[in-house]
């Protein structure tokens, strides 16, 4: 879920290969593909072409590899967290875009690698999450990322991307009215120049926030 101490150096300089992970301590309209397979624009008939990518949606596809395991989380985050609250992106469940898998353990924790634009994967770690970490904010994080967000790790419960930051203890799966509009303003502008490359983001956890 969280960017680990590399937060910096990402934002500085998206197009270094770097890390973004909840860290281990703790439309009528038509579908046009955009060149980035996985996201597709909807188009109208009446004026909205797909240089005009401002008055079309996004979709993103979200496909659930967890073998079960997080696959309620994976559906939440799509129906309930996501699409209900902002509106130039929406997720689906569909191949090609940001791929979910679920793994005993990993060294690096539960994190997100891909192009913040739609594409990548997410890595759920089952032994972080059962430290007591909500599942569905992990999930629903690492999302977060694909869909452009970075790691706040010293920010509040409230703020979905602060990952595992506030402890164990925070239960909110929900991003705020900051992160939805953050989402909001990436997905309206042209999605062929706006992506930082290619990144890795950790989950972080309440020991990284120190």
């Amino acid at each position: 879920m969280h960017l680990s101490c590399h937060a910096n150096s990402l934002h500085s300089s998206q197009g270094d290969n770097s890390m973004h992970m909840f860290k281990r301590a703790a439309l009528g309209l038509t579908l046009a593909a955009l060149p980035l397979a996985g996201v597709m624009v909807a188009t109208g008939h009446d004026g909205f072409s797909s240089s005009n990518v401002a008055a079309q949606v996004g979709r993103v596809c979200i496909q659930d590899n967890t073998g079960g395991v997080y696959s309620n989380e994976v559906s939440q985050s799509i129906s309930s967290v996501w699409n209900p609250r902002v509106k130039n992106v929406q997720l689906a469940a569909c191949s090609g875009g940001i791929t979910v898998t679920a793994v005993a353990s990993h060294p690096s924790g539960s994190h997100y690698q891909g192009d913040m634009r739609g594409h990548g994967s997410v890595v759920i770690d089952r032994s972080q999450v059962n430290q007591g970490y909500l599942p569905l904010r992990v999930v629903a994080h690492e999302i977060g990322h694909g869909l452009g967000l970075y790691d706040n790790y010293s920010g509040p419960c409230s703020e979905l991307m602060s990952g595992g930051g506030p402890g164990t203890s925070c239960k909110n799966a929900y991003p705020n009215a900051a992160e939805v509009n953050q989402v909001n303003q990436i997905w309206a502008g042209s999605l062929r120049n706006a992506g930082p490359g290619e990144v890795t983001l950790v989950f972080p956890t309440a020991r990284d926030a120190k």
